[in-house]
């Protein structure tokens, strides 16, 4: 049925293909003669990584060949990179950078091996070498990041205007050390810089959006407590009124929840957000096991 589906994680590759596509493919789901077909939010796939699935091989403790996570990861950095790549080239930015540092939450749950010869396509593989510029060696962490998000000073002046600043992709990407270079670098008064637009095409970039906000979400309690270090605003809200809090309880970051109450133990768990009127613990996401502990 469609509940096991959404477990095993050659389906869930299907539906990573459908929301990598350059292209809009949505999926249809239709559990029955009698039922109403709906489409499939396309980004519960960040919840639903295909190397968390389960898969067959596994299940037999793999008493007939290799695992099948170690060409699954293949195939998703080669669609990944290409995604990547294809959006740099047309010119969309914010979602090439976007899903740059999303790499390895679609990739989580798969054994750190290299691709395959077989799994690497007869061009040479452009769209990773092109993607694998964004990767070189910096003597920083912070360089490191610019070179993967193309980041310019052009960037940083614009960033003054729209609020999507290095420092909020830095949470996103829970690059802690990143973070603390650029705090240190006369930028503390930018630390709850926050997002001036909606982005209804990728998950959690809310108007108001804080780093913070995007470190509770997307990140370890160490990139949080370096934000808290700064100065950071903890009650700091999007226009829908999600906190900090909630955005780890969405994403599924049960240690970031724990970590938190621990730090602010009369945390007001009573307050709702506006748009469904609901508590923290009413919008708790991620995986299963994170669902459970949170």
């Amino acid at each position: 049925n469609y509940a096991s589906w959404r477990e095993r994680g050659w389906c869930r590759l299907e539906m990573v293909v459908a929301l990598l596509a350059r292209s809009d493919i949505r999926v249809m789901v239709c559990t029955g003669p009698e039922a109403i077909p709906y489409f499939i939010w396309p980004f519960d796939m960040i919840w639903l990584p295909a190397g968390e699935g389960r898969f067959s091989c596994c299940a037999l403790d793999h008493c007939f060949g290799a695992c099948d996570k170690i060409h699954l990861r293949g195939v998703l950095e080669e669609m990944f990179d290409a995604k990547v790549a294809h959006l740099r080239r047309t010119g969309q930015m914010m979602e090439c950078r976007y899903w740059a540092v999303q790499r390895d939450v679609f990739l989580r749950g798969l054994p750190d091996t290299q691709i395959s010869d077989s799994t690497t396509d007869s061009s040479g593989g452009s769209d990773r070498d092109l993607v694998g510029q964004t990767r070189k060696d910096s003597p920083s962490r912070l360089g490191q990041l610019k070179e993967l998000l193309y980041w310019t000073p052009e960037d940083d002046r614009a960033a003054d205007h729209t609020g999507c600043s290095l420092l909020l992709w830095a949470a996103f990407a829970a690059d802690t050390g990143a973070i603390k270079e650029l705090l240190s670098d006369g930028t503390r008064h930018k630390v709850d810089t926050k997002l001036r637009q909606n982005v209804p095409d990728l998950p959690c970039m809310f108007k108001g959006i804080t780093p913070m906000i995007a470190a509770m979400g997307h990140a370890d309690f160490d990139t949080v407590e370096a934000l808290l270090e700064a100065g950071a605003n903890p009650h700091a809200v999007t226009v829908q009124r999600y906190d900090a809090l909630m955005s780890a309880t969405i994403t599924g970051k049960s240690h970031n929840v724990e970590r938190w109450l621990k730090r602010f133990p009369d945390w007001d768990l009573g307050r709702t957000d506006l748009q469904f009127d609901a508590t923290v613990s009413r919008i708790v996401g991620g995986s299963t096991s994170d669902r459970l502990t949170t």
